[in-house]
């Protein structure tokens, strides 16, 4: 009997700790909650945040409000529906679509670009450079910002345009296991989408990923069609807010520039995490810290962070009038979201903050 006794002790004392613990996370999560809430009401009240924020555990959503101004002339407020421009955060799309063709064994990883773009004029590049070092940032291709894409900024209408425009550059180092962030490696991911599944980069992603997930208000119509329908962007200039449309691309890339909201973005990560787009493999691979990236890594679209349960995977974004994160917490079930219609790194900050005080790092 008192051996019986003890191991039922044992085991409620074990129930009773486990819920003690469960009740201390619940507590960490909601004082973690509560201390974002006053630290973007603070940041707004300084006129340095305007965005939205979707925090969620296991699926469960913690937070998902939006503070600041969708047009700060009209004074319209921004609601949690609103649909910001995400910079190169939609890398993550580009990535998932190549993968989507690696799975079904029409591209390999490993092979030289001109295998997917034979057209390609530079040779000294599409014969070394292999989709592995497009989409690790490690080919040494180049960005596309800069005077040139000021002066044709309009007339860049499709994948084509921009490489037209940029193969006759050449590489800024050889490829290999060197990172140097290429957003013209991207344009080059997009165009090899269109040449391998047959279809435009856009309709491919919105067959593949946007429909699959019934994310409706994320896409890539050119700006002078749906700019009405998006935050506007703001850029500090001399110390004041300026709307940022004469910085804006005609339209959103491979590399950049879809639109989109924190509920989307939600589904796309919990799609993601649960292996509804690509498989566990693939998904390994992608978040598979391939590179060195500062104190981080790059994985394939994806930048790789942390160790243990402080382990994430997701990508940024930003330029002037738009910064973006959404970041995957595997082993501890969160997901961050945090779009802003203000300069890059805004996003940023406000994702480390919660990550501080909820001790994910």
């Amino acid at each position: 009997m008192a051996k019986t006794l003890t191991k039922a002790t044992a085991i409620l004392a074990l129930l009773f700790s486990i819920i003690a613990c469960e009740k201390a996370s619940t507590s960490n999560t909601s004082s973690a909650i509560n201390a974002l809430k006053q630290h973007t009401f603070k940041l707004y009240s300084k006129d340095e945040f305007s965005g939205s924020i979707l925090i969620a555990k296991n699926e469960e959503i913690l937070i998902h409000e939006a503070i600041g101004y969708f047009d700060r002339a009209e004074k319209k407020p921004l609601d949690t529906d609103a649909k910001f421009r995400l910079g190169s955060l939609n890398k993550m799309f580009t990535s998932v679509g190549i993968l989507l063709l690696v799975e079904k064994g029409k591209i390999n990883l490993d092979e030289p670009m001109n295998t997917y773009l034979p057209n390609f004029k530079n040779k000294s590049i599409s014969e070394f450079v292999t989709v592995h070092h497009l989409l690790s940032h490690t080919g040494g291709t180049g960005d596309i910002f800069g005077p040139m894409f000021d002066q044709n900024r309009l007339s860049l209408k499709s994948h084509d345009d921009y490489v037209r425009l940029y193969e006759d550059r050449g590489a800024t180092m050889p490829p290999g296991n060197t990172f140097q962030y290429s957003n013209f490696g991207f344009i080059l991911l997009g165009k090899i989408i269109e040449n391998v599944s047959g279809q435009d980069y856009y309709e491919f992603l919105k067959e593949n990923l946007f429909s699959e997930l019934d994310m409706k208000a994320t896409g890539f119509e050119p700006e002078e069609r749906v700019s009405r329908e998006l935050t506007k962007g703001y850029m500090r200039v001399e110390d004041k807010w300026v709307d940022n449309k004469d910085t804006l691309p005609w339209r959103g890339t491979a590399a950049g520039g879809a639109y989109s909201t924190t509920g989307d973005l939600f589904k796309f990560a919990v799609a993601l995490k649960n292996e509804k787009l690509i498989s566990k493999e693939t998904l390994n691979l992608a978040t598979t810290k391939h590179v060195a990236m500062g104190d981080a890594a790059y994985g394939y679209g994806f930048g790789v962070f942390g160790e243990g349960e402080s382990f994430f995977y997701g990508h940024n974004g930003g330029a002037a009038g738009m910064s973006s994160w959404l970041s995957i917490y595997p082993k501890s079930g969160y997901i961050i979201i945090v779009l802003s219609n203000y300069d890059q790194p805004i996003a940023d900050e406000v994702q480390r903050f919660y990550v501080e005080q909820a001790n994910l790092n």
